[in-house]
């Protein structure tokens, strides 16, 4: 069996459909904890390719699901927020994501907030599980898997019993960050694509 069969199989109990079609039924917020410093897309190799090769201008098409999904949402009083951790120095991806993703992102109505690791705040919330995660109306919540190079593997599901853990930590997480519009990352934003 091949690795990647073999981690097909262990993910196999989750339904990334049903992850899917949590970002259609959100009726009222989409929250995200992103907290490493690349993510290896597949989708976004193109796009990240050019980013590296100095391009400046976006291209139309990059994120352009994600785009219509937060306009539409924002239209319809959907709050979507992420908070993003931050280390310096940065990670080539994480400026490509600042000023290709983020800034095209807070355009459409996404809040976003930083953390940056070198003035983390002590966090009173304890989870079962740290990792990057979706919560979706603060009734269903996602772990997301990534190996060590950020490929995505899966998710999981969490069951209804451990979600308050994550609603105390998503909430504690927007308190302690910056909303990214007034940090330097904002500023150089520009600088960066």
């Amino acid at each position: 069996m091949s690795g990647k069969a073999f981690l097909q199989n262990i993910y196999a109990s989750s339904d990334l459909e049903t992850f899917g079609n949590s970002f259609d039924a959100v009726k009222k917020s989409a929250f995200r904890l992103e907290m490493l410093d690349l993510y290896t897309i597949p989708e976004e190799a193109e796009f990240y390719n050019s980013y590296l090769a100095g391009i400046k201008t976006i291209p139309n098409n990059f994120n352009k699901e994600w785009l219509s999904l937060v306009q539409t949402g924002t239209a319809n009083e959907i709050v979507f927020q992420r908070v993003r951790l931050v280390r310096e120095p940065m990670h080539s991806y994480v400026k490509f994501e600042i000023a290709w993703g983020y800034s095209q992102s807070v355009k459409a109505g996404e809040k976003i907030g930083i953390i940056m690791y070198d003035n983390m705040p002590l966090f009173e919330t304890q989870v079962p599980i740290l990792k990057d995660f979706w919560l979706f109306d603060n009734e269903t919540c996602y772990l997301m898997e990534y190996d060590l190079i950020g490929q995505f593997l899966g998710v999981k599901k969490l069951p209804a019993e451990y979600i308050h853990y994550y609603i105390s930590l998503k909430e504690e997480a927007l308190k302690k960050s910056v909303d990214i519009k007034k940090t330097k990352l904002w500023s150089c934003s520009v600088e960066l694509r």
